[in-house]
């Protein structure tokens, strides 16, 4: 049936139908992806893992991602409702505030690792064991929204408050983009807790963190100095997101994701080896991906 079966009308006619899809998904994917999924699916993890995150290069050359020349230039124009829309969401960043999926955020450094809205903050554990802690009388996560933490610390109001520094030259949002990553490390001990889980999301954190720097470092002749100091952060999340691929029966975004943070990432540090080797890696993976991922109308496989 998975091999032949036509899809019929009703239930038997929808389970076949998943099934073929599946059995597509299975023949247009090459064995070694397979290979891996089971390798990692059933891989458990240790502290001993955390150990080879932390093999980072006592020196490293970082490079900044280059905007494009309409940025440079102020080609590209935005309205004076847009300009003062940046300005005062960068305000409220100032303020340690911030919305995340409707729920305000009143501190974001008190809350990296909680859901805002019920109060839970999810225990400081080895990253692959968050899961397997549940509040007291509750299922996994109980009524906790484990993605309010996963999007906070994706940190997009780091490009905001970038672009907030471009349109004034004020420097609180210059020293504000350092504070929070400042607070967000002495927390987020790497490997442990919520924010270490999900793959997708610290390719997305290291993305953000990315470009605002880049931001930055077009009007701040201070920013490749003091930016040194999250060349070893950058360079571990690189490696425990090659070591974390997000392989699954589906491949859907998550993965796409991570590949797309790993190149990110690693043509950051174009003279370091093994930051070659996972560009090369990243890339190859990312093309093949993206035009499996994406139909030819532009709509995901996932449908979603």
């Amino acid at each position: 049936l998975i091999l032949c079966g036509d899809g019929k009308e009703g239930d038997s006619g929808m389970i076949l139908n998943e099934m073929k899809r599946y059995r597509n998904v299975f023949l247009e994917t090459n064995p070694l992806y397979w290979f891996t999924y089971a390798r990692s699916k059933f891989r458990k993890r240790t502290e001993k893992d955390l150990e080879k995150y932390k093999c980072v290069p006592q020196k490293l050359s970082f490079r900044f991602i280059a905007p494009s020349d309409e940025l440079l230039s102020g080609e590209i124009e935005i309205t004076k409702e847009q300009r003062q829309r940046i300005i005062e969401l960068a305000d409220e960043v100032c303020e340690n505030q911030y919305t995340v999926f409707g729920v305000k955020i009143p501190d974001i450094t008190a809350v990296w690792s909680s859901d805002p809205e019920t109060g839970y903050t999810w225990p400081n554990v080895l990253y692959s064991d968050v899961r397997k802690y549940a509040p007291p009388g509750r299922k996994i996560d109980g009524d906790n929204d484990i993605k309010c933490p996963w999007e906070l610390c994706s940190m997009h109001f780091l490009v905001t408050l970038a672009q907030a520094f471009v349109l004034t030259r004020n420097d609180k949002y210059y020293n504000k983009y350092f504070e929070l990553i400042d607070s967000w490390i002495e927390q987020n001990p790497m490997g442990y807790g919520v924010n270490w889980c999900c793959s997708m999301d610290v390719a997305i954190r290291a993305i953000n963190i990315i470009i605002a720097a880049s931001i930055l470092h077009t009007v701040s002749n201070d920013m490749e100095r003091d930016f040194r100091k999250y060349h070893e952060m950058l360079y571990q999340h690189m490696l425990f997101v090659r070591d974390n691929l997000e392989y699954g029966l589906a491949r859907e975004n998550h993965f796409l994701s991570d590949i797309v943070g790993l190149k990110m990432i690693a043509q950051c540090f174009p003279e370091d080896s093994t930051a070659k080797e996972i560009y090369r890696f990243a890339l190859k993976t990312f093309l093949g991906e993206i035009t499996y991922e994406i139909c030819a109308d532009g709509v995901d496989n996932e449908a979603s």
